[in-house]
């Protein structure tokens, strides 16, 4: 059941219809769609009630009051069928969802396909505000540059505007439109955003829209071949092709079909289509080959458990070449230690500091844990950074008895804590990678 309120010459109108959203079938030889529309019926056609007996419906059926000067949509839902989530065993056992789950599947919703919509403007407003409720209680909604999952699509859109990549059609010559593309570090913990994630795994997908920015689709491009960077890009359609682009999205508005368009409008779309594709494959090739030639490899085994880009410290992709001191295991054994908490920024004693924590696996040999910092670039790290230049340092490792030890490094025999925190001083300005190196060593 959908009430709006709008302006409508010069005055606001109120209009309310209702629909309901079925399968296909056949009755009397007659095909039906499975649309069924409730509404003023002219003609076969069903156009919205109107004004006063509009808001008398509304009323009835308990929709939220609007003030008088009040503009809006209300859609009402009856008989919701809210599904089911997934228990998390291996049995695959599956629970309807609850109101709240609903209310969160929904935030998260809006969150894929509203974003360019919720960002700030340049003047400070934002002209769409979100809010999610269910039972009364405020269902949270980050801010789209805060969520890791979202971060890289948000910063590609920033840059249509400074350094976009325009997309062309040669014969006949025309501009489709405007491509950027940005990577960041992969998150490697789900969060609330994820439940309606329209892909799985790190982000390698360009967000598809045109002029009233909202998402159409995510086109999916190749992944990265280090899996602790993903990338993703936006492509904004030329205003002067928008009724091609429009016409392309079936009833859902959640795809570009040029098989549904003939003649130039066709060509535009499946052009565009095709540009995207070789975009994407040109930045994918670019940032693997920026990858491999960064000098930030795992060419020492035991690397690090990642951590999601939730504040300004996040995952690395690797041991840093330049040393020997920590070697893999026969067969090239896994890692001795991994981080268990993301981290978080904390006030120490007046000043701010990163802290993460970590645990060693037990082991019958005493185990020696580096934990390694570094300027976080869009792709790797920051290899060599400029004289003088502020870097993220440990400061020191905690462990949970009060054992403290100054530096980066601690030796942890088999009879010592597994549970250690790391204090960390962040750079100025700059996001930081944290990763883990270690190794078994004998004696101690």
């Amino acid at each position: 059941m959908i009430r709006t309120r709008c302006r409508w010459q010069g005055r606001l109108q109120t209009r309310l219809i209702a629909a309901a959203l079925g399968p296909g079938f056949q009755r009397n030889g007659r095909i039906y769609t499975g649309r069924h529309w409730w509404g003023s019926i002219t003609e076969e056609v069903p156009d919205p009630i109107l004004d006063i007996e509009a808001e008398n419906i509304a009323t009835s059926l308990n929709l939220p009051p609007m003030h008088p000067d009040e503009t809006g949509t209300d859609i009402a839902i009856v008989g919701a069928l809210l599904g089911t989530v997934s228990m998390g065993g291996d049995d695959d056992d599956e629970r309807p969802r609850t109101v709240r789950q609903a209310a969160e599947y929904l935030a998260s919703a809006m969150m894929w396909n509203l974003w360019p919509l919720m960002l700030r403007t340049d003047a400070g407003a934002t002209p769409l505000q979100c809010k999610v409720t269910a039972d009364d209680v405020n269902i949270p909604i980050p801010r789209p540059e805060a969520e890791p999952y979202i971060r890289p699509f948000v910063d590609a859109y920033r840059a249509l505007d400074d350094a976009p990549t325009i997309i062309r059609r040669k014969r006949p010559a025309t501009v489709l439109g405007r491509f950027a593309a940005r990577t960041g570090i992969a998150p490697i913990h789900a969060t609330a955003t994820s439940l309606a994630a329209p892909f799985t795994g790190s982000a390698h997908h360009c967000a598809r829209m045109r002029a009233p920015r909202l998402i159409v689709d995510y086109l999916e491009g190749p992944r990265l071949t280090d899996d602790m960077v993903h990338y993703g890009a936006v492509f904004l359609a030329n205003p002067e092709h928008d009724q091609a682009f429009a016409e392309a999205e079936p009833p859902t508005h959640d795809a570009w079909v040029p098989e549904k368009l003939t003649g130039d409008a066709a060509s535009i779309v499946r052009r565009a289509e095709v540009e995207l594709r070789a975009e994407l494959a040109a930045y994918a090739e670019q940032q693997n080959g920026t990858s491999l030639s960064g000098g930030v490899q795992p060419p020492l085994g035991a690397l690090s458990n990642r951590l999601a880009g939730l504040i300004p410290t996040a995952s690395g992709p690797g041991a840093d070449g330049g040393g020997g001191t920590f070697q893999p295991g026969p067969g090239g054994a896994p890692a001795a230690a991994r981080i268990t908490e993301a981290p978080r920024m904390v006030r120490m004693d007046g000043t701010s500091r990163i802290v993460t924590r970590f645990q060693v696996y037990p082991a019958s040999r005493s185990i020696t844990v580096q934990v390694v910092t570094a300027v976080a670039l869009d792709v790797g790290s920051e290899n060599e950074p400029p004289a003088g230049a502020d870097v993220p340092a440990v400061l020191e490792l905690r462990d949970g008895t009060g054992r403290i030890v100054p530096g980066d490094t601690v030796t942890v025999s088999p009879a010592d804590q597994r549970d250690w925190t790391a204090v960390i001083r962040p750079a100025s300005g700059a996001a930081a990678k944290v990763r883990l190196l270690s190794a078994e060593v004998d004696g101690v």
